[in-house]
């Protein structure tokens, strides 16, 4: 079926077109769940989660707020076993890699969670979406928005992994329907919304304060006009702060039910001593005092505000190495997160958002109520959007567009109204999302929008991390070994262990630094392949940790040589490097299915 035919579907009957839209848009983020192995952060989240509602603690992750990770956690209570031990900041990474010691136990944990995750923010989100879309141009353009989200590659595969992004995304999607109804009917139910979105964001990721600019605007724009105006919208503004305060407060009690002062205190330690997941050096050993007479005050406080400064604290240094385009820097490129929604939306919506533009452009404003509070609303929406995306593009954190789902919906939303507007646009915009969403199943997270050129694709190895390799392919890449009868398969892979190579791929040997390139069959991950040249040839200033990025580039350098005088295979399982190494160096025959995206 092409997208004509699917066009002409659309077309004759456009209510069966918004149900098949919408049933698409749940099923791709429920195939994606279950398709994709864990994702890399996935295990620290649930352990960090589940420690904290098993235990009654709160002493392990601090540089995430709490609700995905106690939701997505919740239902691993219903195990007969004990999960994981009680950890702290400084072993639970070591500790989440428990949870790959048992197959079968894995597979409980991927589908509860994930489950979890997907019925308490992914489908939600797309809800919340409808809405968005429904209030500024009616339900076609709320079943287009809702399409956009629930069948493009760059979004729906984060829609049902354990990861804050999402739970940021349905916090900033529920205080911006709230703004939006605001500026129409300047009612309390506005105002509701507005603060119980602030306080989901907050409870989310830190990122969620990013939402209070954009809020205090909304109150300013949509209150009635009267001498007292501007008093009142303080008190409204504070009032909407008090109900996103009250629900964050409210996401740490069950998790600090059995707070323990002393774990607590060291846990605060640690994260001001530089002992937990996120590197602050010794930035924050200053503010190590004020934390712990916080503490004694109110535990929760203490923990948001320590995860808090340290994220703030990790950004400044520049922690974490990006790739982009052939380089690689700790310090990331303002023009990181623009090059990503430019090689990674599809072409179908980048084209539609300027058909959207072109049209604002020549149209005529008409001067009605319903245009004035329409025009407030979208002021508020742009607000929203160019305070966060300025504040991305300033971050040293440049991992991937699952950071930009907050406000993803707000970029896509002129596409979607613009799409509504003509139902020939509608059914060619959203064939070609659901056919392309099918054609590159199921390599949607490594997927950039001009796949379609194959292996002349230019942008194809253009990112990395969660636009690339996030830990997702092992499934993909233990078909491929059943498919082609590979016993042992030799895999250069970072920052996992044997237990986790071992729980996706049972033939799966880790190759680590120093070890020889024997013969056999060998996977070098994208990762490996991009960060290897880059590391070596940046200079020493671009990379925090820079002596110990280089001698593991090293290390690799030397082993990638050897492998690479084998049989190339090409790509296969979607971000694996095949190769085959023969004992005297004769090449070997090339498998006869290929799974390459």
């Amino acid at each position: 079926m092409n997208a004509g035919i699917l066009q002409r579907i659309v077309l004759a009957s456009p209510r069966w077109a918004a149900v098949v839209a919408v049933a698409c848009a749940v099923l791709f983020p429920i195939l994606a769940a279950q398709l994709q192995s864990l994702t890399m952060d996935e295990p620290y989240h649930l352990l960090a989660g589940y420690d904290s509602l098993r235990y009654g603690r709160n002493t392990v992750d601090y540089a995430h707020p709490p609700l995905v990770k106690t939701i997505a956690a919740l239902p691993l209570l219903l195990l007969d076993e004990d999960l994981f031990p009680p950890s702290n900041p400084t072993d639970a990474l070591a500790d989440s890699l428990r949870l790959f010691e048992d197959r079968s136990t894995l597979q409980a944990v991927t589908v509860m969670s994930r489950g979890a995750v997907l019925l308490a923010f992914g489908l939600p989100f797309l809800v919340l979406a409808f809405a968005l879309g429904n209030r500024m141009g009616g339900r076609a353009a709320g079943v287009m928005l809702v399409l956009m989200l629930g069948c493009v590659f760059p979004v729906f595969p984060y829609l049902g992994i354990v990861q804050t992004d999402i739970g940021a995304g349905v916090g900033f999607l529920l205080a911006l329907v709230g703004a939006v109804r605001y500026q129409r009917s300047s009612d309390r139910y506005g105002l509701t919304l507005m603060g119980l979105g602030l306080g989901v964001a907050l409870a989310t990721k830190h990122s969620g304060v990013l939402l209070l600019p954009t809020l205090a605007i909304a109150v300013w724009l949509g209150g009635e006009e009267n001498p007292r105006r501007h008093l009142r919208a303080a008190l409204r503004v504070g009032g909407v702060l008090a109900a996103g305060v009250t629900v964050l407060w409210l996401s740490y009690l069950p998790i600090n039910r059995s707070y323990d002062r002393d774990s607590g205190r060291a846990a605060i330690s640690a994260y001001c001593q530089n002992r937990s997941i996120k590197v602050v050096d010794d930035r924050m050993r200053a503010f190590e005092p004020a934390l712990l007479r916080l503490e004694a005050i109110s535990p929760a406080v203490a923990q948001w505000w320590t995860g808090f400064i340290a994220l703030s604290t990790s950004n400044r240094i520049g922690v974490y190495p990006s790739f982009l385009l052939g380089d690689v820097s700790s310090r990331g490129w303002w023009y990181y997160f623009p090059l990503v929604l430019l090689f990674r939306v599809p072409l179908a919506i980048l084209a539609a958002t300027i058909g959207a533009a072109i049209t604002a452009v020549g149209r005529r404003p008409r001067r009605s109520e319903d245009e004035a509070w329409r025009s407030r609303a979208w002021i508020v929406l742009a607000t929203a959007t160019a305070v966060y995306l300025g504040v991305a593009m300033t971050s040293t954190v440049n991992l991937g567009i699952r950071h930009l789902l907050p406000i993803i919906p707000l970029l896509f939303l002129p596409a979607a109204v613009w799409g509504a507007r003509s139902s020939r646009r509608a059914g060619l915009v959203g064939a070609t999302l659901v056919l392309e969403a099918a054609l590159v199943a199921p390599f949607w997270m490594s997927a950039t929008n001009t796949w379609f050129l194959g292996t002349r694709n230019p942008t194809r190895f253009a990112l990395w991390a969660a636009d690339q390799d996030y830990g997702q392919s092992f499934k993909f890449l233990n078909n491929y070994c059943r498919a082609n009868g590979i016993d042992e398969l030799h895999v250069f892979y970072p920052g996992i262990d044997q237990r986790w190579l071992s729980a996706y791929v049972p033939g799966g040997v880790l190759w680590k630094p120093g070890d020889p390139a024997v013969p056999g069959w060998y996977a070098v991950s994208t990762i490996v392949e991009q960060l290897v040249p880059a590391v070596l040839k940046a200079p020493p200033d671009q990379l925090h940790g820079d002596d110990f990025i280089r001698r593991l580039a090293s290390g690799y350098e030397v082993a990638l040589h050897d492998v690479r005088k084998g049989t190339d295979l090409g790509y296969h399982a979607g971000t694996f490097h095949v190769y085959r190494v023969e004992p005297d160096g004769a090449a070997s025959g090339t498998p006869a299915s290929p799974s390459g995206n």
